[in-house]
């Protein structure tokens, strides 16, 4: 995975640091059309790299599913947001706002448990 994340921002001439930055504004105060396209598409391009996308570059809850054994509230979260933005043509709008939404309905604590 580090091995994808390093090249997704590589391909989008982002730093690592200035990444996270980034995403710890935009996750709190940040709007939408202030972000630079580059890191929309560096959030498409870790989706793509970890096979979560169907053949069009939507979302695959399944796939989701099946990298991340989701819970039963988490699943439904991801099926929430592929639903409310699966309209978008742009891939890399596309994933931005896909993260936006998952940030106010998930649950991250299920993802630090041990699941089957």
């Amino acid at each position: 995975m580090d091995l994808a994340v390093n090249q997704c921002l590589e391909e989008n001439n982002i730093s690592r640091e200035e990444y996270v930055a980034i995403m710890n504004v935009t996750s709190s105060e940040e709007s939408d059309d202030d972000l630079e396209m580059k890191y929309k598409c560096a959030l498409h391009c870790l989706a793509v790299a970890m096979n979560i996308v169907d053949s069009n570059g939507y979302v695959d809850v399944e796939l989701v599913d099946q990298q991340g054994k989701l819970s039963a509230d988490n699943y439904v979260a991801f099926t929430e947001c592929k639903e409310e933005n699966d309209y978008l043509e742009d891939m890399c709008e596309y994933a931005y706002s896909f993260v936006i939404c998952l940030q106010t309905r998930i649950d991250t604590s299920a993802f630090n448990s041990d699941s089957e």
